[in-house]
């Protein structure tokens, strides 16, 4: 396992991330006085951790595969992804902390809240055949 997949590694680079993130977020909503961004903040740290140690277990390979695009990429592929994984999620940051400065959405309904978590759900895939969890799904 090469140095920069240790533990350690990707504890430090999901702690820098979360630190990276939340200072985009507080600084655009110009509060730290928002729970929901806490809580955001908390749940996806959380998510990540546990997603990152299971794939590391499961798919090591993977890990590595995603580091290094392959040689044959088409030419429009690198720019996508780097819109896809980096500039996308920094956007909808930023337009949440905005939109908790100036109040452009309506307030969420409970419908709304219930037909968005209806969506996640971890896939089969993911999980592996050998682990009790997809026995649950």
């Amino acid at each position: 396992m090469p140095a920069s997949t240790s533990p350690v590694a990707r504890a430090l680079r999901l702690v820098f991330s979360t630190g990276v993130f939340g200072a985009v977020l507080f600084l655009a909503a110009g509060t730290l006085a928002w729970p929901a961004a806490w809580w955001y903040l908390a749940i996806i740290t959380i998510v990540l951790a546990v997603y990152g140690t299971i794939i590391v277990r499961i798919h090591p390979d993977l890990i590595e595969e995603r580091r290094h695009p392959p040689a044959d990429a088409k030419r429009w592929d690198k720019p996508f992804v780097a819109i896809v994984g980096v500039v996308g999620p920094v956007v909808l940051i930023v337009l949440g902390g905005l939109d908790r400065r100036w109040p452009w959405s309506p307030p969420a309904s409970w419908r709304a809240a219930r037909f968005a978590f209806s969506w996640i759900r971890p896939t089969r895939p993911v999980w592996g055949r050998n682990l009790a969890v997809s026995r649950l799904l």
